[in-house]
């Protein structure tokens, strides 16, 4: 009778760990909200909420002679600049999106990991990109941009016009608020010039959300609110741990020109 109530209590004690364990993964999936991050339309959360167009990979590596997947009809882009940014209807499961429906992209298919990938004559990278500040003359490929987001980093893209020394300026601000993002909070963040973007836009994407804006309206304050809340915020492969995060240096390998 001893035997079988050990037995009973070992039993219940063990379903009640495993109760614990589900509930403890469920409330770091929706952040204890109840709404998965990457579906939380929160308008005071910074930048605007673009529904997911998934999480699939593309099963080709990168060409830089295949044309990249287009940005939906209504997404602002360096040919489309008056237009306005819009959300399209997410794709079926298991089929490529069509187009992205945000500028920079912030979510849908993507790339698959790649190394040393050459980007620019003489200049590989990793992809994603690692957390880091790009040069100027590296872009980031626009199908990479959602697996930066779905490794729970954010984007910072630039597009200047030649000769702008105002936007020239903001870049040099944002340069130094990535730097400090990176080293002295450990966010996954890249940067880079983004073709794609309207000239004189600065672009900022995480997972399901977008803030894209003229140069001159740019604050330290908006770029610093949109990375803090977002760095790690959608993190479904745990590329964020939590306990070990403030001790980590997340500045990957950057550009290789050997």
């Amino acid at each position: 009778m001893m035997l079988r109530r050990n037995a009973l209590l070992l039993i219940a004690v063990a379903v009640l760990a495993a109760v614990a364990v589900l509930f403890a993964l469920s409330a770091c999936d929706d952040g204890g909200g109840g709404t998965p991050p990457e579906d939380d339309p929160n308008a005071e959360l910074p930048g605007t909420f673009v529904p997911s167009q998934g999480r699939g990979h593309f099963n080709r590596t990168y060409n830089p002679d295949v044309t990249p997947t287009p940005l939906c009809d209504g997404v602002a882009s360096a040919e489309r600049p008056g237009t306005a940014s819009v959300a399209v209807p997410t794709p079926q499961s298991g089929v490529p999106n069509e187009c992205y429906s945000s500028n920079p992209p912030s979510s849908g298919w993507h790339l698959p990991s790649q190394r040393n990938v050459e980007v620019a004559p003489g200049a590989r990278i990793n992809i994603p990109p690692d957390p880091d500040v790009y040069p100027r003359d590296i872009e980031i490929p626009r199908e990479a941009i959602p697996h930066i987001l779905e490794h729970a980093g954010v984007f910072v893209g630039y597009n200047c016009a030649e000769g702008d020394d105002v936007c020239e300026e903001v870049v040099r601000q944002l340069e130094r608020i990535v730097n400090d993002r990176i080293d002295n909070h450990n966010d996954r963040v890249v940067m880079a010039r983004d073709g794609d973007l309207p000239v004189g836009t600065i672009g900022l994407a995480a997972w399901t959300r977008v803030d894209a804006f003229a140069h001159t309206e740019f604050t330290p304050q908006r770029v610093i609110d949109f990375i803090a809340t977002h760095a790690c915020r959608f993190d479904p492969e745990a590329f964020c741990v939590d306990a070990g995060r403030g001790d980590n240096d997340v500045r990957g390998e950057g550009v290789d020109r050997s």
